[in-house]
């Protein structure tokens, strides 16, 4: 199957509040652990292991940047599959209500998920309990 056939994505959007600020880098990283596990279940039916990041860049100026008011979002896509894993590209951008939008960190990382009973497509197979019944 081609990586392009389907995409599975998650998002998660935050408006920042006086107390996330300074906004770090850890606090990114949790939630793109987050939307990992959720994306995970939607693609293999659990929500895998992490397995780190193979990549990952932050802009350290437009994060310390960041202020109350804006908007943080974070996406993540599963950019490619194969047995036992998928690979996922994360994204936090964050807006401001003047319209600019920055990016704030670049990631990717492998999610290491066996598929479960549930298909990609979220078709149920049957398990051997629903056949015997």
């Amino acid at each position: 199957m081609s990586t392009t056939d389907c995409r599975e994505r998650t998002s998660n959007s935050v408006v920042v509040t006086p107390s996330d600020c300074p906004l770090g880098v850890s606090e990114v990283l949790r939630t793109f652990d987050a939307c990992r596990r959720e994306l995970s279940k939607k693609v293999a039916g659990t929500e895998g292991s992490g397995a780190g990041y193979d990549g990952l860049r932050v802009d350290h100026a437009s994060l310390a940047a960041v202020s109350e008011g804006d908007v943080v979002t974070v996406t993540a896509i599963v950019s490619s599959r194969r047995h036992g894993g998928h690979l996922v590209d994360y994204i936090a951008t964050a807006s401001n209500a003047g319209g600019r939008c920055v990016v704030l960190v670049q990631a990717h990382g492998w999610t290491l998920a066996r598929q479960t009973t549930e298909s990609v497509a979220g078709v149920r197979r049957r398990s051997h309990e629903e056949v015997r019944s």
